[in-house]
């Protein structure tokens, strides 16, 4: 069976555990398909290995990765896109200041902000309007490698 056919038939099979939902690149259903080769197989048969986790469980437009960027004070303030995940923050030339969107509408959008240098100067983390981050409009970050991570509840942020 060409190696397409068996990944397909993997992926109804994923999906079928998952809780039934199509596996098209449409929804939010999130599988891992790994093939090994079967000790002692004398045809060279390969196992697959596969974790299926139910569409509820990852937001089908926020995967908990994204794109890593690095930013400046030439860049501050800087507003989180939403394709970023991590952001890498250097404070080498002043305060930088990184504005989070509207936590409404992207339950379960997660951001990551780490401060790189080891300057005086702090990250000011910022939430949009009068939302919050754990009740708070503005987290700082300090030190070197000092690092906020948080996420949607689609009315403020969470620390986690």
């Amino acid at each position: 069976m060409p190696v397409k056919e068996v990944k397909e038939h993997a992926l109804d099979l994923a999906s079928t555990l998952a809780g039934g939902q199509a596996l098209d690149g449409t929804d939010a259903a999130h599988v891992d398909l790994s093939f090994f080769p079967l000790p002692d197989s004398p045809t060279g048969a390969l196992g697959l290995s596969f974790n299926a986790s139910p569409a509820d469980h990852v937001h089908p437009a926020f995967p908990a990765s994204g794109q890593v960027v690095t930013i400046t004070f030439a860049m501050s303030p800087y507003t989180a896109a939403a394709t970023d995940w991590l952001i890498k923050v250097d404070c080498t030339g002043g305060i930088v200041v990184v504005n989070l969107p509207t936590a409404v509408g992207i339950k379960g959008k997660e951001y990551i902000v780490k401060k790189i240098d080891a300057t005086a100067n702090q990250v000011t983390i910022d939430a949009s309007g009068a939302q919050t981050i754990d009740g708070v409009l503005q987290v700082p970050l300090v030190g070197q490698w000092d690092t906020w991570s948080g996420v949607s509840d689609n009315a403020n942020w969470m620390s986690i």
